[in-house]
């Protein structure tokens, strides 16, 4: 099974998961991949230059995989959410030895 993005939100300003702008993304696997993703997202956002903070994860199993809940601040909503739809891209194609993906 893939990795799936369940769901993603750029939340501007004070919001439910946190009291400044943000991301919030739900992703399924079929194995942990919370350190994987972590990495990939801070190394996401540290390439494009955008600011990260607070990144926080959240790991639960039950019987369909891995569920990830990720917050992290950022003063760009939309860029957090397109850096989030892109590491999941990116951890599929690695999965499927996608050597020409990037």
């Amino acid at each position: 099974m893939p990795t799936e993005l369940i769901d993603v939100r750029g939340l501007e300003g004070p919001n439910l998961y946190m009291p400044q702008p943000g991301v919030f993304m739900r992703v399924r696997s079929d194995k942990n991949r919370t350190r994987r993703l972590k990495d990939a997202l801070t190394d996401g956002a540290q390439s494009v230059g955008m600011v990260l903070g607070y990144l926080d994860l959240d790991t639960r199993e039950d019987a369909a995989g891995v569920l990830i809940d990720a917050t992290f601040t950022t003063p760009t909503p939309a860029i957090g959410v397109a850096l989030a739809e892109y590491v999941v891209e990116g951890l599929n194609r690695q999965e499927a030895s996608d050597e020409e993906w990037d």
